[in-house]
């Protein structure tokens, strides 16, 4: 399996297309392969790990939302092996148009930092895929 970096601690990588609309069952037949996420927290440009960040990998059908994944963080900031569905990558030399990955919605929140949204974070089969999030501190009132 190998490695994909999509993103960084100063700027995520946002893809812009829209993903086509489906219910839940018509992409659980889709995608029948898994792809794997690694996510990785920190705060100060990467210096410190963030440890018991609560990360939320989710997709919005036509029918319903679901949730995927939730899970903390290590004393490290990592979360790893996130088993998510995928499409086979025999899509990506199909003429079509069928796409060979999928999008998710990633979540990290910690009661000490600002929570980041991450839309459209693309996983493919049999790729590791790594997710690095910078958290900011909250300010204090």
């Amino acid at each position: 399996m190998s490695d994909i970096l999509i993103g960084n601690d100063v700027e995520q990588q946002i893809i812009t297309a829209e993903p086509p609309l489906q219910t839940y069952e018509q992409f659980l037949q889709r995608n029948i392969s898994e792809g794997i996420l690694r996510v990785r927290v920190s705060t100060a440009r990467d210096a410190m790990p963030v440890k018991d960040a609560q990360v939320t990998i989710t997709k919005t059908f036509t029918d319903k939302a679901v949730e995927f994944f939730i899970g903390r963080t290590d004393e490290d900031g990592i979360i790893s092996e996130i088993a998510l569905p995928a499409p086979s990558r025999a899509n990506s030399v199909n003429p079509y148009g069928i796409l060979a990955y999928t999008y998710y919605d990633v979540d990290v929140s910690h009661p000490d930092y600002q929570t980041q949204k991450l839309r459209y974070v693309v996983i493919f089969e049999n790729i590791k895929s790594v997710l690095p999030v910078n958290l900011i501190p909250k300010t204090k009132e």
